[in-house]
């Protein structure tokens, strides 16, 4: 197969653009992964793949917190956004932190974003060794 046209963009792209999705004739999604990303960021977190990318770049590349870039993290980076804000999943897109990666997506949700928790966790550290 040579190319096939996004549904969402128009645009005429490789096949590799595009997810497998073993319903369809071509085997094929029909809208390329860039527009199913920025469909699903609209819809989870109220923002636009143009807003994710400059977040990123904002950040240098990589999480938030360590740095660690998109590849390395296996996925897209985890859209970290003020829980006081929007206390679901589904956030309005105003209270976007920032990016941040599996593990440090990870730890912050376990600590439920209490800054207090975290001070006492660091002072422990720095009090055993």
């Amino acid at each position: 197969m040579g190319r096939k046209q996004c549904t969402s963009c128009d645009a005429w792209l490789s096949p590799e653009r595009f997810s497998r999705r073993v319903a369809s004739e071509d085997g094929l999604s029909p809208s390329c992964r860039r527009c199913q990303r920025d469909r699903q960021l609209k819809r989870c977190f109220g923002i636009t793949l143009a807003r994710y990318e400059s977040i990123l770049a904002g950040q240098g590349g990589g999480c938030a917190v360590c740095g660690k870039p998109e590849e390395a993290n296996g996925k897209m980076l985890a859209v970290d956004h003020d829980h006081t804000c929007c206390p679901d999943r589904l956030t309005c897109g105003a209270c976007v932190r920032g990016l941040l990666c599996s593990g440090c997506n990870l730890h912050l949700g376990a600590i439920g974003d209490r800054v207090d928790h975290l001070e006492a966790m660091v002072a422990y550290l720095r009090g055993a060794t």
